[in-house]
């Protein structure tokens, strides 16, 4: 629309009903390949992914209750796609960390 806002601005005459038909197609047609552009770019995408972790933090003799005590955090344009928490060991108050997964679209 901003093409017909333009056209009206720039313009002191009055615009014939064909006119203004004929810049709707033209703006149509334009968003049209911009969406075609887009669907293009989207599918030939690539997925570039990294596997991370954070540091070892103590583990208690409870039940891990404070999740937030560890930073999983991904790289600026990447997005977290999973997470788990990792026991180093098979005994109650081992240490544990998150093993996490960021990844980002190559367009």
């Amino acid at each position: 629309m901003n093409l017909i806002n333009h056209y009206y601005r720039e313009t002191s005459f009055t615009v014939t009903a064909k006119q203004g038909l004929d810049l709707i197609k033209t703006a149509f047609d334009q968003v049209k390949a911009d969406l075609q552009s887009l669907t293009n770019r989207m599918n030939n995408a690539k997925e570039h992914c990294h596997d991370l972790q954070t540091n070892w933090a103590p583990g208690s003799f409870n039940y891990v209750m404070f999740l937030d005590r560890q930073n999983v955090q991904c790289p600026p344009s990447h997005f977290l796609v999973s997470f788990r928490l990792q026991r180093k060991g098979d005994y109650n108050n081992a240490d544990v960390r998150y093993l996490y997964k960021c990844c980002q679209f190559m367009l």
